[in-house]
């Protein structure tokens, strides 16, 4: 059976300790209507929307940049010879719970609807120094739980992928071995080859 869902809470939000310096937004934690959060202006950071509260995503530092730029290139690769579209930071709703979430990294599968607000096939979560462990586990839960085949939590600091799976499926991957996602037939990371681009 799925894993049952479960409800954005406080401990969730709270930031890991920051090594960069920026000012979140003022709506960063506001509870609002989701036709007032869809009517917000445009902020980077992007604002995400989790059951009710207004999240604002966090600042990416240097090795998320890097990850997440390599991360792009692989897939993009992938599709040219595969099928298939990625993307970066396209916000998608997440039924039925109708959270609004971006992730970093998106693989839309041959066939798959595509376009604003589309699900993706496969969620990428990079972690930022301003996000907890716990809050991007929770999301990589969010993306199977509204449908997503795959959500890959990347963690620069450790190197080491968690890759989610429905019916609670989790698996922890190192740097030493090689990614075969069970949910897009013939793609395959070398983890290796990614985190080295953080030397």
């Amino acid at each position: 059976m799925g894993r049952r869902p479960v409800l954005y809470t406080r401990p969730m939000a709270q930031r890991a300790t920051s090594t960069l310096d920026w000012e979140r937004s003022r709506y960063d934690g506001m509870r609002m209507t989701e036709a007032e959060y869809l009517a917000l202006p445009p902020e980077k950071p992007y604002l995400e929307y989790v059951d009710g509260v207004v999240v604002q995503k966090a600042m990416p530092d240097w090795d998320h940049s890097q990850i997440s730029t390599r991360l792009v290139i692989l897939l993009s690769r992938f599709a040219d010879a595969r099928g298939g579209l990625v993307n970066i930071e396209l916000r998608s709703l997440q039924l039925p719970r109708r959270n609004y979430r971006l992730a970093d990294v998106s693989y839309f599968a041959p066939g798959s609807r595509t376009g604003n607000e589309a699900l993706p096939t496969l969620a990428i979560e990079v972690r930022s120094p301003d996000e907890t462990v716990a809050s991007q586990r929770r999301k990589c839960e969010g993306w199977i739980e509204a449908g997503c085949l795959e959500a890959w939590l990347v963690e620069p600091r450790s190197r080491t992928v968690e890759v989610f799976g429905p019916d609670g499926g989790h698996a922890t991957l190192h740097d030493t071995e090689t990614l075969v996602s069970n949910a897009t037939r013939g793609l395959e990371v070398g983890l290796g080859a990614l985190f080295a681009t953080l030397d």
